[in-house]
């Protein structure tokens, strides 16, 4: 009665204005602090019971009567099993509830968007009537609509089209408006939690997309409306993200829409893609020119935080393209200018290791000269291993009661204690990083199994056996990394003779300046 006295004061006048009578205003006070306590308590079916008095007599106290009231009804749906009349009764109740907080409150909108979303989730095969809704509330909300309606308005459209009550172009036409709005909000909201929610749904909307349309469905779908109109700069730029989205970068109707595009506007993203084209039809002396257009329009990118990754990107692609010509020092300079924007590329070393692997011998006077060149390039290997390579170990222990610990030469460091039974971990290590595992039992007198790794390959296993405890263990190298070391070794296999080295007074250890283009100083070694 106390939480009642107390509610009066803050809700009398709401429930008078609101109440049939003064009778209907007193049972609206006392429902409505019944209904919202045992909300607080989790007591959804008690709640629920308030809830109805509360609408019966004074449906307008207040908006927040019909968005709870909608999750007391989904709640209710979801614990109803078996009993399909009384369920579908439910699920037409909360249909009302939408009905009666438009005709309450209004926001058509944005309650349509919700009713929709619960229709198609309650009552999947009203895909006509469900997207009808999600139709209007995307009229009426624009880039306000819901994160979650925008998903369930594409799915409806999807269940159309596998039901053929809606074409494959109609879900092609319908992604990039969905899209939009969903990157819209990412980049406007205020707060983070919605922009994790629009980010998730462009997520979720993509991987739809890829599901629905192949490149030939797209070029059909688009080419009409490109030559209807060639000169639209945002159906260009619509036309082309979505070929991107696809990877469609290999199709005539690619290079054409970005052509035009970079002619009408140019920037970074067209230059790229007219790049990537060229490099699909192994054209890479033509790319070139276009990653390096794009490299220098990356400064003019909306999105500010993309621009260093998408220069580092351009520019090390227009390296890849030298490499591929033999044209090492200019796949150097390339390289250097992704190391001035982000120094910890290890990409960009892996193509300096590269660079002077493939033209170690253009430098030298002698034998030990011209082999200096790969010690510079297993230097620069080694720095990409460092940046580029993430391995695994992965080991299992078995025991009535035991305890593991483990630790890494790059930091990691876990304990684990009370197992019982089976347990199995994996972790990610640096290539090169030691890893040492002990598991060790409870039981009497202490069973131990030692595993250290180093570099990227178990070098020492120590076991004491018992009856109590068993472990193993294994390593896995990621492709990064086996790559790396394959160059590696190819490049140790062309060090000069330490003889070679001799002879010009040079011996293990030493230092040696690596002229021309190489411009390195590195050790002898052999």
């Amino acid at each position: 009665m106390l939480a009642v006295a107390i509610l009066v004061s803050v809700t009398a006048l709401n429930a008078q204005k609101f109440g049939a009578s003064p009778e209907d205003s007193l049972e609206c006070i006392k429902n409505l602090s019944l209904y919202q306590d045992y909300y607080r308590q989790k007591q959804y079916d008690e709640s629920l019971k308030y809830w109805r008095n509360v609408y019966k007599y004074c449906p307008k106290v207040s908006k927040g009567i019909y968005i709870k009231g909608a999750k007391l009804y989904e709640k209710k749906i979801k614990k109803t099993k078996g009993d399909k009349a009384f369920k579908e009764l439910l699920i037409d109740t909360l249909m009302l509830v939408y009905d009666a907080r438009i005709e309450h409150f209004g926001e058509r909108g944005i309650v349509l968007g919700r009713k929709a979303a619960d229709m198609i989730q309650h009552r999947p095969t009203e895909v006509e009537a469900a997207y009808k809704m999600f139709e209007e509330s995307l009229k009426l909300q624009g880039n306000d609509m819901e994160a979650g309606a925008l998903v369930y308005m594409y799915q409806t459209k999807y269940k159309m089209f596998k039901k053929g009550l809606s074409t494959k172009d109609d879900l092609i036409g319908l992604y990039p408006k969905l899209k939009a709005i969903a990157d819209y909000n990412v980049k406007n909201s205020t707060r983070e939690k919605d922009r994790e929610n629009y980010k998730k749904t462009g997520d979720n909307l993509l991987e739809f997309f890829k599901q629905v349309a192949d490149c030939d469905d797209l070029v059909k779908a688009f080419t009409p409306k490109y030559e209807k109109d060639p000169e639209n700069i945002e159906q260009l730029k619509e036309i082309l993200s979505l070929l991107n989205t696809k990877e469609c970068d290999d199709a005539d109707f690619y290079i054409t829409v970005a052509k035009k595009l970079q002619e009408k506007e140019p920037s970074a993203v067209a230059a790229w893609s007219i790049a990537n084209w060229y490099v699909k039809k192994k054209d890479c002396s033509t790319a070139i020119p276009f990653y390096e257009e794009a490299f220098k329009l990356a400064d003019n990118m909306e999105e500010k935080e993309e621009i260093a990754p998408f220069k580092v990107k351009a520019i090390l692609r227009a390296g890849l393209c030298h490499l591929s010509a033999g044209q090492y020092a200019s796949a150097k300079q390339k390289a250097l200018k992704a190391l001035a924007i982000e120094p910890n590329s290890g990409d960009a070393f892996m193509m300096l290791g590269d660079a002077y692997l493939g033209g170690a011998n253009t430098w030298g006077e002698n034998a030990c000269e011209k082999g200096a060149g790969y010690w510079a390039a297993v230097d620069k290997y080694q720095i990409a291993l460092t940046y580029l390579s993430r391995n695994s170990v992965t080991y299992e222990v078995k025991c009535k009661s035991c305890n593991v610990s483990y630790s890494t030469g790059d930091g990691g460091i876990e304990m684990k204690s009370g197992i019982k039974g089976s347990w199995k971990k994996t972790i990610s290590v640096n290539s090169g990083a030691s890893v040492a595992i002990n598991a060790s039992s409870d039981a009497k007198g202490d069973i131990v199994r030692i595993y250290i790794f180093q570099n990227d390959k178990l070098e020492k296993k120590a076991e004491s056996e018992g009856d109590f405890i068993s472990a193993a263990a294994s390593y896995s190298v990621t492709t990064s990394t086996a790559s790396i070391y394959s160059k590696i070794q190819k490049a140790k296999s062309r060090y000069p003779e330490k003889s070679e080295c001799f002879f010009i007074g040079k011996n293990e250890g030493d230092e040696i300046k690596v002229g021309s283009w190489i411009n390195e100083t590195t050790k002898v070694r052999f």
